[in-house]
């Protein structure tokens, strides 16, 4: 984590503070979402030429999602790995 002594320092905050700080990436979206959002509209980026509220909210759901598909595939990944973990070691005498 390039943050780790920054978040380190953050831990006494409250939950409700943390979660859409740096620890939950779906609680975090709506807020980074839209900080990114609108730097890149007073940026004159052309793929955010026009600023809609529907398009704003468009994309922070679309970015919810795909964080929590993400998270799905990384429990997912987690749970096999345990499992596999968990399982002896194939014999090599047998």
């Amino acid at each position: 984590m390039i943050f780790h002594r920054f978040c380190s320092r953050l831990e006494r905050l409250p939950e409700k503070i943390k979660m859409p700080l740096f620890e939950c990436p779906v609680c975090m979206t709506p807020w980074w979402g839209t900080a990114i959002y609108l730097t890149a509209y007073f940026t004159h980026l052309p793929e955010f030429a026009e600023l809609s509220v529907q398009r704003l909210i468009f994309t922070v759901f679309i970015v919810a999602g795909i964080n929590t598909i993400f998270l799905f595939i990384n429990k997912i990944y987690d749970t096999l790995l345990k499992q596999e973990e968990a399982q002896p070691p194939p014999n090599p005498l047998r």
